[in-house]
């Protein structure tokens, strides 16, 4: 049984790396065909765009450009004690850092708030993935909303657990990087 369990977990996940790199690919085909030459000139994405995502470099912080929307990618092991939504101290300089610049170069943008786990069943409190996400997305809500006052209305929270990984959950390494934080942030273009 133990066999089979590992085994239907492990073609779980190449399905899912698969999944992503058909997902890859797309992406990747998107990008070449909005890049086109006209006349010798080669026509890129807004340059005031890439000065926002450029203006937005905090240090351990992913931001990327990505079908309309910016990205900023937070590891949860900067934001929170392993398994809880407990911000650590060092939580609160970053999530400010974070707040000031989507105050200046987003002021009226829509932001959701997605909380993600690795695979790992969940241990202590939380009865699973998605609960413990939804918690962490929560207080990271809490921080823009109270401490940097910034409107409500303006977010979304999601707890997506570990259903939208973005590595393998097969290593340590894809594991610390799945657990995370991401602000996707409606720029629509």
């Amino acid at each position: 049984q133990l066999v089979r369990t590992e085994l239907a977990d492990t073609t779980q996940r190449l399905a899912a790396a698969e999944s992503d790199k058909l997902a890859m690919n797309e992406r990747l085909a998107l990008v070449e065909s909005s890049t086109r030459q006209r006349g010798g000139a080669t026509i890129t994405a807004n340059s005031s765009l890439r000065k926002e995502i450029q203006s937005l470099n905090i240090p351990g912080v992913n931001v990327r450009h990505e079908n309309g929307v910016v990205r900023v990618e937070i590891p949860s092991e900067r934001l929170f004690q392993t398994n809880t939504a407990n911000l650590i101290q060092p939580a609160y300089t970053l999530l400010d850092q974070v707040g000031n610049g989507l105050k200046l170069h987003y002021p009226n943008s829509k932001i959701s708030i997605e909380g993600h786990t690795d695979s790992d069943p969940i241990v202590g409190p939380w009865g699973n993935n998605e609960q413990l996400s939804a918690a962490q997305a929560s207080a990271v809500f809490q921080i823009l909303t109270v401490r940097q006052q910034m409107q409500t209305e303006r977010f979304q929270v999601f707890g997506r657990g570990a259903h939208q990984p973005v590595a393998s959950n097969g290593t340590p390494e894809g594991k610390t990087r799945n657990r995370r934080i991401e602000l996707v942030i409606q720029t629509g273009g």
